[in-house]
């Protein structure tokens, strides 16, 4: 994938595979915004739909973020296969989150790609985050 050389690269950190982080714009800030990417292994379990994968994961989401609110389910492309595009808010203390994440099941893998920044920023963030998704390439 490629990302702005002034963003930040980090490999294998809290189940992803790779999160990319812009600048920091004040030493202070209170949530550090990033694409993150996330492979599941899907081969093990019965077949699983697009639809039911994504189903179960806004369960979870739901279950494990405060003030969860989904907005928005519809159908996407990511990497030149379908995929769909799940949009929410949480909340992080004072700060509202705005999420966007886009998910396919290529070879038996569920992929997800997630935007995530302060809701106030996020359609500023969002300009760069869809360069680093529109880059992603998935292996054939």
């Amino acid at each position: 994938m490629m990302y702005p050389a002034e963003w930040k690269k980090k490999d294998k950190v809290r189940g992803a595979v790779v999160i990319f982080t812009p600048p920091t714009r004040t030493a202070g800030e209170a949530f550090a915004a990033s694409v993150n990417v996330t492979v599941q292994d899907l081969a093990a379990q019965t077949p699983c739909s697009l639809q039911d994968y994504v189903q179960e994961m806004v369960e979870r989401e739901r279950k494990i973020l405060p003030g969860y609110e989904l907005q928005s389910v519809e159908e996407a492309v990511l990497a030149g296969h379908p995929a769909l595009r799940i949009r929410f808010t949480s909340k992080q203390g004072y700060l509202l989150l705005k999420f966007e994440q886009l998910c396919t099941i290529h070879r038996e893998r569920a992929v997800a790609v997630t935007c995530a920044a302060e809701a106030g920023r996020f359609d500023e963030f969002r300009r760069t985050a869809n360069l680093i998704v529109d880059s992603l390439a998935l292996g054939e």
